[in-house]
């Protein structure tokens, strides 16, 4: 709901639109845009198409090509030798460019310093993105690297002339401990399509592979530190006391996989707890499941909740990011094992939190209104 209101008082009129003659240049690192038929690439097409022109600089190792096929886009990889050289490559090239008006970094850390160098150099406006929750006490703990780059993330700050947030509790988050001002920070999360039901391949069943199984509980994710996958897993323990035939879908891969591998094994959740490799057709995931789960320690958003609640499916999670549905706090999986207990036992409940998660959706932006969003963001920079 808070979104919406984020919407409405985003829409400006035309007079104060951001006009189509706006150049923008983005560093990110997403590589995928380097792929012809990637929903990344097409989406970026779209945004091109708001402006003159738009510019993306790639952190990429060897290997890369500049891609200008598209119309107003244009996509330069730094093709670095090391990831060490990723800064000092972006500001090489874009350095060069011409006509530049906003530089947009998609995050405050290693693409932000860069977008900072080469927005001074150009004389071109600041914008940084944040897509996570830096300033959670967890970001910090998880790695060295990490603690270094809520002090570049300080320092680049409080140097934009914009910030872009995707969910309103980073944008809370930032005004109660960096003192941003509100006018400076614009909410919008990365658009998720509602793909229905009806569209997804009827020809493949995920429900079908488990017969046996009473209640499927989904979680999609990369296995990495922040999304906290083992808090499921504990959680599951406890639920089978009650329902042994519960059945945990965990699809994903990442650096985390085997210590949860490991952990399955050692407590003999083999029959409860099942690994499934990533797929992009991961809605014939969602459409199979009961429950869907994230326990992330920190969220910038929660696009896979997003996905799933569009499924009708029942979604609880910790308090991160858009914190939709079931919200139990960061790190309790007895407390998580309750509520799923609860949500097991209780249908009602799940068709209660579905048709709460229906009107947060119904608050969210069309496409063509979102693209509107997308475009006008750039007015608080200029």
């Amino acid at each position: 709901m808070i979104f919406a209101h984020t919407v409405n008082q985003g829409r400006l009129s035309q007079e104060q639109s951001v006009s189509n003659g706006m150049n923008i240049l983005m560093i990110g690192t997403d590589r995928k845009l380097f792929e012809p038929a990637s929903e990344v690439k097409k989406r970026f097409i779209t945004y091109a198409s708001l402006f003159n022109s738009l510019r993306v600089i790639v952190f990429t190792r060897l290997g890369y090509e500049i891609d200008t096929n598209s119309p107003q886009l244009s996509l330069y990889p730094t093709n670095s030798l090391h990831r060490l050289l990723y800064i000092w490559n972006a500001y090489r090239m874009g350095r060069r460019l011409q006509g530049v008006d906003v530089v947009s970094a998609q995050d405050p850390f290693e693409c932000g310093i860069a977008g900072w160098l080469i927005a001074r150099r150009l004389g071109a406006k600041l914008q940084l993105q944040i897509h996570t929750d830096f300033l959670s006490p967890y970001f910090i703990q998880g790695s060295f690297i990490n603690r270094v780059r809520v002090y570049i993330a300080r320092f680049l700050l409080s140097r934009a002339s914009c910030i872009r947030v995707v969910s309103e509790y980073i944008k809370i988050s930032l005004i109660k401990k960096l003192s941003i001002k509100e006018l400076c920070i614009t909410t919008l999360p990365i658009f998720v399509d509602n793909i229905r039901k009806s569209e997804i391949d009827k020809n493949q069943n995920i429900r079908e592979q488990y017969a046996s199984a009473s209640h499927i509980i989904l979680m999609a994710s990369r296995f990495t530190y922040e999304k906290n996958i083992l808090m499921g897993v504990r959680a599951m323990q406890e639920v089978i006391k009650k329902h042994p035939k519960a059945l945990l879908l965990l699809v994903g891969d990442g650096p985390e996989k085997s210590k949860i591998q490991k952990y399955i094994h050692k407590h003999n959740l083999q029959q409860n707890v099942i690994i499934k490799p990533w797929t992009e057709n991961i809605y014939q995931y969602y459409k199979s499941a009961d429950i869907f789960m994230m326990t992330s320690f920190y969220e910038g958003y929660g696009r896979t909740a997003i996905e799933a609640a569009y499924q009708n499916v029942p979604v609880i999670m910790t308090d991160v990011g858009i914190a939709i549905g079931s919200v139990v706090p960061i790190g309790h999986h007895k407390q998580l094992a309750t509520s799923l207990i609860e949500l097991i036992e209780h249908p009602d409940i799940r068709k209660r939190i579905v048709s709460e998660q229906k009107a947060f959706l119904s608050s969210l932006p069309s496409r063509d209104e979102y693209n509107e969003l997308f475009k006008n963001q750039f007015n608080t920079c200029v």
